[in-house]
């Protein structure tokens, strides 16, 4: 997950469970993300942040390992 924002992150999730056209798709996920609840939207969030915090720890030791 190389610089993936949070809204890339978002729209990664909603791409997983949407089944339709790909024309209503920007639609649908206006719609998904604005009826999201508040605990919904910081679940999300934690789990972004662990996500890029496991990508950070993996770049930095595969930078590590190539100085050696």
């Amino acid at each position: 997950m190389k610089d993936t924002t949070f809204e890339d992150y978002l729209q990664e999730q909603h791409s997983e469970q949407y089944c339709g056209l790909d024309d209503d798709m920007p639609d649908d996920y206006a719609d998904w993300v604005g009826n999201l609840d508040v605990q919904e939207l910081i679940d999300f969030a934690e789990l972004w942040g662990l996500i890029r915090n496991r990508d950070g720890y993996k770049e930095a030791g595969d930078l590590f390992f190539k100085k050696k």
